[in-house]
């Protein structure tokens, strides 16, 4: 009897924690918004490093980023997930910033350098070849398209949670990944795709 008792007091409470950062969220609370940036600053890091690369605008805009989210934070509502509410006010800040700065270098100069070393120069000539085709050929992919491919293949969604991010529906996603696939397969001519995604994570 205790034990039932504890344990239904426990899920309570589990249940009770997300309810409490929600209300301390849209409530301001200074050190609740530091705990999520806190938990959330990885995540905002990557997301802008797969759109910006390693560039000199990189820390500027994942603190551009941070702050962003920092104010939007009290309007969060609940309905969605953190991750994906933090996704979008990345999102937003990284399109402005490209807007702003049109010298921005493609994909291709950016993430040129992912592919491992390795002993045989051959093969790590060809290596670097295929991927920067997959960056070069992203950089021409629609917009919705390259979204799609960048959450579900590099960063590891699934198009659920591509799907709640972007705002749309799975199967949206899908349709975009699929198309996204064929065209950078197309573009590969002969090289694997999944190898050379695997340079790039």
């Amino acid at each position: 009897m205790l034990r039932a008792i504890s344990e239904r007091w426990q899920r309570r409470a589990a249940a009770a924690a997300p309810d409490a950062r929600l209300a301390g969220l849209r409530a301001g609370h200074p050190a609740v918004i530091e705990e999520a940036l806190l938990e959330l600053s990885p995540r905002v890091r990557g997301w802008c490093y797969r759109r910006v690369g390693p560039s000199a605008a990189l820390d500027d805009v994942v603190q551009e980023a941070l702050i962003e989210l920092a104010r939007a934070l009290p309007r969060f509502d609940g309905q969605s997930s953190l991750a994906t509410y933090a996704y979008r006010v990345c999102t937003r800040v990284v399109w402005r910033q490209t807007k702003k700065s049109r010298a921005l270098p493609p994909l291709a100069e950016l993430h040129g350098d992912l592919i491992a070393t390795t002993h045989d120069p051959e093969r790590a000539s060809i290596e670097r070849q295929a991927l920067q085709t997959v960056l070069a050929s992203l950089d021409r992919l629609p917009a919705r398209r390259r979204e799609a491919f960048i959450l579900c293949e590099l960063e590891g969604e699934t198009p659920e949670q591509a799907a709640r991010m972007l705002g749309t529906t799975p199967n949206a996603v899908r349709s975009r990944l699929m198309h996204a696939r064929h065209e950078l397969q197309r573009r590969l001519s002969g090289h694997d795709l999944l190898g050379v995604l695997r340079g790039m994570r």
